[in-house]
């Protein structure tokens, strides 16, 4: 910001300045979101008005629930969060060599009902297939 700022108006400001006015404009340092290339806004909200609620109705109709899905992988060699040192001596984090990691997969719906399943390696269609068959069994439990 600082230097958009000095490129854009000619201004030197301090850093504690900058961020006194980001604070004050409610302006908070976060890790930013990742976004694909090619998502598309307006074909996402065309979906969610146009698509999404013919499919809700026939939901509604058939008794049936709505899943929103994901899969992810999760690993012991994550680097999150900071740490705080002095200049030109980064915190150390001990932490095993060992490579652990796990993949899951997960879904939820509109009221907060969460299914999961966890396995190894990377997703494929037998495992999807089987995450599926689990999802349905889970409904019929619920049910009777």
């Amino acid at each position: 910001m600082r230097d958009l700022i000095r490129r854009r108006l000619g201004k030197e400001l301090g850093l504690s300045t900058v961020q006194l006015y980001l604070s004050r404009w409610g302006l908070t340092p976060q890790k930013p979101l990742s976004r694909a290339t090619q998502r598309s806004d307006a074909a996402i909200a065309r979906w969610l008005d146009q698509e999404y609620p013919k499919i809700a109705r026939r939901a509604k109709r058939e008794k049936a629930l709505i899943f929103w899905g994901d899969e992810t992988g999760i690993s012991n060699q994550d680097q999150v969060g900071r740490g705080y040192a002095p200049k030109g001596q980064p915190p150390v984090v001990r932490r095993t060599a060992k490579t652990l990691s796990a993949s899951m997969i997960s879904a939820v719906n509109n009221r907060g009902l969460m299914r999961f399943m966890c396995f190894k390696g990377a997703l494929n269609a037998n495992l999807f297939i089987a995450f599926l068959r689990r999802l349905i069994e889970g409904r019929r439990v619920s049910c009777s």
